[in-house]
């Protein structure tokens, strides 16, 4: 088996990295370096611009955790956005009766 195996991807089985993985090299070797690289550059970046047309963010905005940090900014009492409008007005409803118990805006500590 060992030898079939060396013979079919032209190493040894026993050839593991410290993870115990056998890393096989796959690909042509025409051309020099600078034009491989160029190519794969290329190809990351037509990656990179599919991905945010789809996501509509680049996959550099995403921190550790896979998260994107969005910035919206306070709209006060009143939102122009008519989407964002009778969200507005729910927020209102809940912070009324914690004004009417406690004496001031959920807001202020």
């Amino acid at each position: 088996v060992a030898a079939l195996y060396a013979q079919t991807y032209g190493q040894g089985i026993d050839e593991l990295d410290e993870d115990g993985c056998v890393w096989v090299h796959h690909g042509s070797t025409d051309g020099n370096y600078e034009d491989r690289v160029q190519s794969s550059t290329d190809l990351l970046n037509e990656v990179q611009a599919l991905y945010a047309q789809q996501y509509g963010h680049a996959a550099d905005d995403l921190d550790e955790d896979g998260c994107i940090w969005s910035q919206t900014d306070a709209c006060g009492n009143f939102c122009d956005n008519t989407e964002l409008q009778p969200l507005q007005v729910a927020l209102d409803t809940v912070k009324a009766p914690f004004y009417k118990n406690y004496g001031h805006d959920v807001d202020v500590e």
